[in-house]
């Protein structure tokens, strides 16, 4: 109950003290003060809000870079891995073909042997062959 009465001698002193400002005319000397009082906080504000535009639109540049050099990364990336895929791919395609010619080469040396070697040769290496084979078990 103190509170509300204090309350209310302060609304009845304040509408006092305005009705003494507006017959003195100073009511509308504080309404220019408190205009321009806004306007100086409303352009301190603004001035605030400019600075935190410029670092917001810094932070969108560096965003954008980061983005740019990611993108950068993954192209980098996937070229090296396909520089590489192509590489490995030659690799094995060289192998392949000198195991082939390799294989090649020890059949035809083989066949062209096999051919060179005549009836009487065959005959002459069996007979060794089996005249080594019993010498060896005359030792044994």
């Amino acid at each position: 109950m103190a509170k509300c009465a204090q309350v209310m001698n302060r609304s009845v002193v304040l509408t006092w003290v305005m009705y003494q400002s507006h017959r003195a005319g100073k009511i509308r000397t504080n309404d220019k003060l408190a205009s321009l009082k806004g306007a100086i906080e409303n352009e301190l504000w603004n001035q605030e809000r400019s600075k935190a535009q410029a670092v917001l639109y810094e932070a969108k540049r560096e965003n954008i870079q980061m983005q740019l050099e990611a993108v950068f990364r993954e192209r980098a990336l996937f070229a090296y891995q396909q520089v590489k895929n192509r590489l490995e791919y030659q690799a094995a395609l060289e192998s392949i073909q000198r195991r082939i010619s390799q294989k090649h080469m020890v059949s035809w040396v083989v066949s062209h042997v096999l051919k060179s070697i005549t009836p009487d040769q065959d005959k002459q290496s069996i007979k060794k062959c089996i005249s080594d084979l019993k010498a060896l078990a005359a030792r044994a």
